[in-house]
């Protein structure tokens, strides 16, 4: 399991950092690694250069989506959903969102099972708020779309994420807009 130097500093609490630096890079295998997280956990403990952890900040929300946009070459896109939304900090919250956008469509209505993943939110509530709002869909009966979202989390970091919703629906198109996000009773 962990050997020599990388495994005392790694069960006496040193820094993953001063380790490395201590030990080089060599001298840490991944049962070493894997150990050290374990016994720190991951907030706060691999920081980087700007005292940031380095960890990966994610969320995950897993729902039901609807979608409704009329057809034209500007039609109004309308579309809401709910479910619940997990962290790496395993946060385990409900949510909902309602958003409108205009774009391009030949007319499609769908519902369906969405996912929707942030690779930098750091907690399902920094999903709270605006959100800036792209959807691509088609289908006939069977129907899938691709959504992305971009806004701001509470400390003025830039939330990015996307992900598809399946389900049943008709129609093509595509749209951008914007969406209001609520997460454990609070929306901003």
């Amino acid at each position: 399991m962990a050997s020599g130097a990388a495994a005392a500093d790694a069960s006496n609490g040193g820094s993953i950092d001063s380790v490395l630096k201590t030990n080089g890079v060599g001298a840490w295998s991944k049962e070493d690694f894997f150990m050290w997280a374990l016994a720190h956990g991951t907030s706060g403990a691999l920081m980087g250069a700007d005292g940031r952890p380095m960890a990966v900040a994610w969320t995950l929300q897993i729902g039901f989506a609807a979608n409704l946009q009329l057809p034209s070459p500007f039609g109004v896109n309308v579309n809401f959903g709910w479910g619940v939304a997990i962290d790496g900090h395993w946060n385990l919250e409900t949510y909902g969102d309602i958003g409108a956008g205009v774009g391009y469509s030949t007319g499609r209505a769908s519902v369906g099972v969405q996912a929707l993943s942030s690779q930098n939110a750091d907690a399902v509530y920094e999903l709270r708020g605006p959100f800036a709002t792209t959807s691509s869909g088609l289908g006939l009966g069977a129907y899938g779309s691709v959504d992305t979202f971009y806004g701001w989390g509470a400390d003025g970091r830039p939330i990015t994420g996307g992900g598809g919703t399946v389900g049943f629906g008709v129609g093509g198109g595509a749209a951008s807009g914007g969406s209001v996000t609520c997460v454990a009773n609070g929306c901003f």
